[in-house]
């Protein structure tokens, strides 16, 4: 880690390489329809993640279901309907409804930036900050390695396309579990 810290910035002044949009819904397939249509992908990569996290200082179990749609060749957008556990996505759809909610940056070192940490250990634990800076920039800002943001937008990329590759073994870098 440099002992210099930065600050995360708006998108133009970004720090690192932009790869994702993050949006909360509250019906799945109807934002995977639309946005589809909108984007002119032919399809999306599903994955259904349940997980361990600390919101408003609570501990709370998270399931939700995504969506990842590319919308270039390295970007995509990440569809997510919260199914259970009050967190970071429940919490936005109920108070500011269907919407962005993330924007997500490749960098170096993720420890390299000051902000409000959100703890979710299914992130955190593979390096990945999740910043509050819904105060500064209107919405979430998630900084990822930028090794695993090339394993996540490998995973969407082969899973469009039919190949379907293990998600924890391609993107979170951990052994298949059967």
């Amino acid at each position: 880690m440099s002992s210099e810290r930065q600050t995360v910035r708006a998108p133009m002044g970004a720090p690192g390489e932009f790869f994702q949009v993050g949006v909360v819904t509250a019906d799945l397939e109807a934002a995977i329809e639309s946005s589809l249509r909108l984007s002119h992908a032919q399809s999306a990569a599903r994955l259904d993640t349940a997980y361990h996290a600390r919101f408003r200082d609570a501990e709370v179990e998270i399931r939700n279901r995504n969506a990842f749609i590319p919308l270039g060749p390295r970007i995509h957008l990440e569809l997510v309907e919260p199914v259970s556990g009050d967190g970071v996505q429940s919490a936005w759809l109920e108070t500011r409804g269907p919407g962005v909610f993330h924007l997500a940056y490749a960098v170096d070192d993720p420890g390299d930036f000051d902000g409000g940490d959100i703890d979710i250990p299914f992130l955190t634990e593979h390096g990945t900050r999740y910043l509050d800076t819904t105060k500064q920039l209107g919405y979430y800002t998630e900084l990822s390695p930028a090794a695993r943001a090339g394993r996540l937008r490998d995973w969407v990329e082969r899973t469009v396309a039919g190949d379907e590759p293990d998600f924890a073994s391609t993107v979170m870098n951990q052994p298949t579990v059967h």
